[in-house]
């Protein structure tokens, strides 16, 4: 094991415990934007039956 493979395993580890909290921060937000998304889906659609059972009644 060379100097110059010690260094490069300290950089690799550095840069895997620098990105895998910024990974984990995307899957939360992407996470809460699936379910906001959801959420709208659901409002919606009970938006538009209350519109269309109105328009009938």
């Amino acid at each position: 094991l060379g100097i110059a493979t010690v260094v490069l395993a300290a950089f690799v580890a550095a840069i895997i415990v620098f990105i895998a909290p910024v990974a984990a921060v995307i899957a939360l937000v992407a996470l809460v934007a699936a379910a906001v998304a959801l959420v709208a889906f659901v409002i919606a659609t009970t938006v538009f039956a209350a519109l269309v059972i109105a328009t009938f009644i």
